[in-house]
């Protein structure tokens, strides 16, 4: 299984396999694989999501300091 392009292609090829997975159609070698690509994926946009949470606090840092009044400075 190769990594998806984006968080978003992940989730849907997610659900696909969830889908597919709940299906009591789906011979038991299929599922195993099946589940297999799953885990790998829900590990994929679990460390997606970790990387953009990371992201977005070093922006809210930075805001946080460009907020505060620099030292030396006349504002009270």
């Amino acid at each position: 299984m190769k990594n998806p392009k984006s968080f978003e292609e992940g989730m849907a090829r997610l659900q696909d396999l969830l889908d597919r997975l709940s299906s009591p159609d789906t011979p038991l070698e299929e599922a195993i694989s099946l589940y297999t690509e799953t885990a790998a994926l829900a590990e994929y946009c679990t460390n997606a999501l970790d990387k953009a949470q990371l992201k977005m606090q070093t922006i809210d840092e930075r805001i946080a300091q460009l907020a505060k009044p620099q030292e030396g400075s006349d504002e009270v």
